[in-house]
């Protein structure tokens, strides 16, 4: 399955499993915060963490609907233009002030959009939402991130993680280099998060005709992803995989070229 719409989530469980399952992901994702920034300490990129969430208040994230999550991503600066009108569509929702009082600080929502962030990356393992492309990657935790994607069972979230220069496990030597400003990883992972693609395994017909339209022409849903060399690179290390994706773009050409002759 994949997720074309720009800027809404897709939920993969019912409603009335929604809450609970947000709730065990994001005590995964406090977690994970734990292992990396062990202690609380001001000049830790976790310190916020520490202070705000525990395990006796992310009962909040079982107050969260899909209505919700589209509203919190849609959201990446705070201003006093949209603060009001964020407050009001949260607060018709909303059963308790945990996100209303983080929209009072800039700092304090620039910080918690990391801490979601990894939340819905690791809600997308858990398999309960496929993610809109518009969304933007956590920013400054790499480490973070390294633990969230390098102990998953997804291993294209694993190979997806390992190009980027900002992994301490990155294993392609023309990735791992600061200076090296290809945006092909971070926009994988956005690509990724919007597919049930968790294993090479899961790499479908169907889903590989759909993300080549889709990654088709300007002002496409992917026309900015490399969405191409994505499938190549995803599907390398099986053949059969790899000479699918080829095949599949190859037909998908020729009947373009077909229609404008």
């Amino acid at each position: 399955m994949i997720n074309t719409n720009i800027d809404k989530v897709i939920i993969l469980v019912t409603e009335n499993e929604l809450g609970a399952k947000i709730y065990h992901s994001a005590k995964k994702t406090l977690s994970i915060y734990q292992t990396i920034y062990p202690r609380y300490d001001y000049d830790l990129k976790g310190s916020w963490v520490y202070k705000h969430i525990n395990n006796s208040n992310l009962i909040m994230f079982k107050d969260l609907n899909a209505s919700l999550i589209n509203i919190l991503i849609s959201i990446e600066t705070i201003n006093e233009t949209n603060r009001k009108k964020i407050h009001s569509s949260l607060k018709k929702e909303l059963s308790n002030d945990f996100f209303l009082g983080i929209l009072k600080s800039d700092s304090n929502f620039s910080s918690f959009r990391n801490f979601f962030k990894i939340v819905l990356i690791q809600m997308w393992l858990d398999k309960i939402i496929l993610l809109p492309s518009s969304i933007t990657n956590p920013i400054n935790i790499p480490g973070v991130l390294d633990e969230i994607c390098f102990q998953s069972s997804s291993e294209v979230l694993k190979q997806i993680r390992s190009l980027n220069y900002s992994s301490k496990k990155s294993t392609n030597p023309k990735y791992n280099d600061s200076s090296y400003t290809d945006r092909r990883p971070t926009q994988w992972m956005r690509l990724l998060l919007s597919t049930t693609i968790y294993n090479i395994s899961d790499l479908e017909k169907t889903d590989i005709n759909n993300l080549i339209l889709n990654g088709y022409g300007t002002g496409s849903v992917f026309s900015r992803m490399y969405l191409r060399k994505f499938l190549l690179e995803i599907s390398k290390t099986n053949i059969n995989k790899f000479n699918l994706v080829n095949r599949l773009i190859i037909e998908f050409d020729s009947s373009q070229k077909e229609k404008k002759a």
